[in-house]
């Protein structure tokens, strides 16, 4: 999906896996270039499982997508290097974003004969 915060555009993906969404390194980066972000601690269960709690940087921004502003709440992995951007189920729920996974499309719950393709896959990392 393609996504403007802070004036820069970017593509990030939908995870209905992540209960929150995750701001990637390169987001990290324009917020940390704006000093608009602050420390916290959080007890987080991982994907595979593992529970940790650690040092956080958490940070609310609005985000446009398809002509619609949405305030959204990031948390940012500081150590974490060449993650990507990852809108979690909070952000698709407040949205009303609904993922079309068999027609590889998306569209908002409140307009659903208008639908957005899947953006094309990100080339993977070495």
């Amino acid at each position: 999906m393609d996504i403007t915060l802070c004036g820069k555009k970017g593509r990030v993906c939908a995870d209905t896996g992540s209960s929150h969404s995750i701001a990637g390194e390169k987001m990290y980066q324009v917020f940390k270039d704006k000093g608009i972000f602050q420390e916290t601690t959080l007890a987080m269960s991982l994907a595979d499982g593992q529970q940790t709690t650690g040092e956080l940087f958490t940070t609310q921004v609005m985000i446009e997508i398809e002509g619609r502003s949405v305030l959204t709440r990031f948390i940012i992995l500081p150590k974490a290097k060449g993650n990507r951007t990852l809108l979690g189920t909070d952000f698709l729920i407040f949205t009303g974003l609904i993922l079309d996974v068999k027609n590889a499309c998306w569209y908002f719950c409140d307009n659903p004969t208008h639908k957005y393709p899947f953006g094309e896959e990100l080339t993977p990392r070495p």
